[in-house]
């Protein structure tokens, strides 16, 4: 609801609209601009006791954002979109979902970095994309998250963005350490799935395991079929621009 009535519902980035329209257009502002003047830091920047914080050469209050941050903000805010409709909540007619989380639609996001209010970058911590360890979905604090009998993942990007990853079936391979872990057997010869689970240790590759930077959905029961979703974990990728 709040993304229908301010308004960033299916914004898209200038790269994205620009590539499929052939016209320079801009992200929608609306969002960008309330959620910092109505909903955060307001307009002015104020003291500890309440006071605005003035300027020492004009005296007046000085702001807390200017118009080019909104326009940062509003890249920030791209992508966003509705989950397809629920038939057992919204009417006969409706065709949208105001119950779940909105989703990404990756191709309409802007990739572009996106400074903060203080001169930094955000995301600034967050590891780059390049100094992803191999097998990352291997090691130590890996998340797999159920996704059941479903193939598709819900949140990974677009197939193919990334190379090196793939779906993994790994129903006839016992012997892997992450199917022995994504199994969870505590009866023999059964499973025993969780909703969501971490790595505690680093695991060793077997097979195609080894052949991949990433997993995308992995298989780990064939009757009935069962799924787990690997979750990447949040990092950065470095742009470079050509003048």
């Amino acid at each position: 609801m709040m993304a229908e009535m301010l308004s960033y519902l299916n914004s898209k980035s200038s790269e994205y609209i620009l590539k499929t329209s052939n016209v320079i257009g801009y992200p929608d502002e609306n969002f960008a601009r309330e959620i910092m003047q109505l909903f955060s830091i307001g307009i002015v920047m104020l003291n500890m006791d309440g006071t605005p914080v003035l300027d020492n050469t004009t005296g007046n209050p000085l702001p807390t954002y200017r118009n080019s941050d909104i326009q940062t903000f509003a890249r920030a805010w791209t992508g966003f979109t509705s989950q397809n409709p629920r038939g057992n909540i919204e009417g006969l007619y409706a065709n949208y979902n105001r119950v779940d989380p909105l989703k990404i639609e990756s191709q309409w996001r802007d990739f572009f970095p996106k400074m903060d209010l203080h001169g930094g970058y955000i995301g600034d911590t967050f590891p780059l994309c390049e100094d992803t360890p191999s097998h990352q979905f291997l090691r130590k604090g890996a998340t797999y998250q159920l996704l059941g009998r479903s193939t598709l993942p819900q949140l990974h990007d677009v197939a193919g963005r990334y190379t090196g990853e793939k779906n993994l079936d790994l129903t006839s391979v016992s012997t892997s350490e992450l199917y022995e872990v994504l199994c969870n057997s505590n009866i023999d010869p059964g499973c025993n799935f969780r909703p969501v689970i971490i790595l505690e240790k680093n695991l060793k590759c077997h097979g195609i395991e080894c052949s991949l930077d990433n997993a995308r959905v992995i298989k780990v029961q064939k009757d009935p079929p069962v799924h787990y979703e690997y979750v990447r974990p949040g990092k950065l990728m470095r742009c470079y621009l050509a003048f």
